[in-house]
This record gives C-alpha cells, structure tokens and sequence, in this order.
C-alpha cells in the first residue's frame, strides 16, 4: 500500500489536525528544513535572499545537519524579484559534489523504515 503524505497548511499542526488527517494517513510532518522562500517583503527579518538561502543550507550541510533532510521550496510565491529557485542548480551541483544522492521522498521514507 502507498504511504499517503500530508503537510498542514502553513505547518499548523494540532490536535484536530492531528486527529484529521490522523484517519487519512500516518506521516504528518513533510519536510524538515524551511527555507524561508515564501517570505516576499523585503523589510521582514525573514526574508532570505537567494544567495542566502544557498549559504543558509550550506551552513546546515558543513554542520551535518542536512544529510536525509526533505527541503521545503516554493516554485512559486508573490516574490517579484530574487527567486530562490536560482539557487537550484548551484545547491545541488554542490551537494552531489560532496556526495549526496536525491530521491523520492517514498524512497527516503522506505529507506528510514529499514
């Protein structure tokens, strides 16, 4: 049987939520590290750029802290300029550098069940 995945709007997770989706799957929490991309106003002390979204997870990467992670990013949010996704390309070109490999999150999920 197919695991069925479930992320709560805005990660809003409460006992109703819980009890909900409780009914409807097994494995709530989506994603385990936020890049913060969905911050559009500039002025807010959560906006990232795009270069410091890339040195945010390079930090969590030299701390060993990213290493099995499911990294949340939007490909699409009310930013008119500084689009996180510019990053991608140089993120994963470097990870695969040091060796990481990428993969469904089905088959990470098989793989922390063994």
């Amino acid at each position: 049987a197919a695991t069925a995945l479930f992320i709560a709007s805005q990660q809003v997770l409460n006992a109703e939520v819980h009890a909900t989706s409780g009914e409807l799957t097994q494995f709530k929490q989506v994603f385990s590290r936020d890049t913060w991309d969905w911050v559009e106003d500039k002025d807010s002390e959560l906006y990232r750029t795009p270069e410091e979204i890339y040195n945010h997870l390079m930090q969590l990467e030299l701390k060993g802290k990213l290493n099995g992670s499911i990294i949340l990013m939007h490909l699409g949010s009310d930013r008119k300029s500084e689009f996180p996704f510019s990053i991608l390309a140089k993120f994963i070109e470097s990870l695969i550098g040091k060796g990481y490999k990428f993969m469904t999150i089905s088959q990470l999920l098989r793989l922390n069940l063994k």
